[in-house]
């Protein structure tokens, strides 16, 4: 899971609740990954150049 923002702001540990929970959920290892900078537009960028395996 991609949190566009950075460590120790508000929606880190709001994103590592839901990759928490989205785990219980799944039955799986969700691992949670900052990528801050440019108002969002790393990790957005992350996002949209991931393979599509359905993981990311």
């Amino acid at each position: 899971m991609i949190i566009p923002a950075g460590q120790g702001g508000s929606a880190d540990p709001l994103g590592r609740l839901v990759g928490e929970e989205l785990g219980k959920a799944f039955n799986q290892s969700v691992v949670v990954e900052n990528r801050p900078g440019a108002n969002g537009n790393i990790g957005a960028n992350a996002v949209v150049k991931a393979e599509p395996d359905g993981y990311t």
